[in-house]
């Protein structure tokens, strides 16, 4: 589900959430929210593919944090999972935010991503291109995908993180109305 806005501009170095859109004998295509799919071939993942075999991995549909490492001069990214912090992300719901609101989603210093961790008790992982994947009991996974509509709508805000704070601890009717 997408919350609109800007495309993600891809860089070397961003940890990126992707959706497999196409498996071919020895390459994956994902989608990461970005100007054109990404290709990650098999020498990219920690795993041992033999030719053919890509689907029994990462098949479509199957989403994974990935790191950027290669761009090239038409902005064509590449991606590998060769990195300890990469991996398959199993089950879970992903949510799309303007890749410009991915900062205030993490906070100074990761303090909204850990209020709404602490808060929620549902792992969460933020891709610096707007995809946001996160998994839990489906009552918390509801409040996470509120706080980040939140989040999103009030970014502007001064006092957003005790907002979405109280938000997770005492429910919509506890907040106070942002200013400006």
């Amino acid at each position: 589900m997408a919350l609109s806005g800007k495309r993600y501009e891809p860089q070397r170095g961003d940890l990126v959430i992707g959706t497999i859109i196409e498996a071919k004998p020895s390459i994956w295509f994902l989608d990461i929210n970005g100007p054109s799919d990404v290709g990650m071939h098999v020498n990219e993942v920690p795993w041992r593919v033999d030719f053919g075999e890509t689907t029994k991995y990462l098949d479509i549909g199957e989403t994974a944090l990935m790191k950027v490492y290669h761009v090239d001069e038409q902005r064509e990214a590449q991606v590998t999972m060769k990195d300890r912090t990469c991996r398959k992300l199993e089950g879970g719901t992903t949510i799309t935010v303007p890749p410009s609101k991915v900062p205030r989603i993490i906070g100074r210093r990761g303090s909204m991503i850990k209020t709404i961790k602490n808060n929620t008790d549902c792992r969460l992982f933020v891709g610096k291109n707007g995809v946001i994947w996160f998994d839990g009991e489906p009552e918390e996974v509801s409040h996470v995908r509120d706080a980040i509509h939140m989040i999103v709508d009030q970014a502007h805000t001064s006092g957003l993180t005790e907002r979405v704070e109280t938000f997770l601890d005492e429910g919509p009717e506890a907040v106070d109305p942002p200013t400006e």
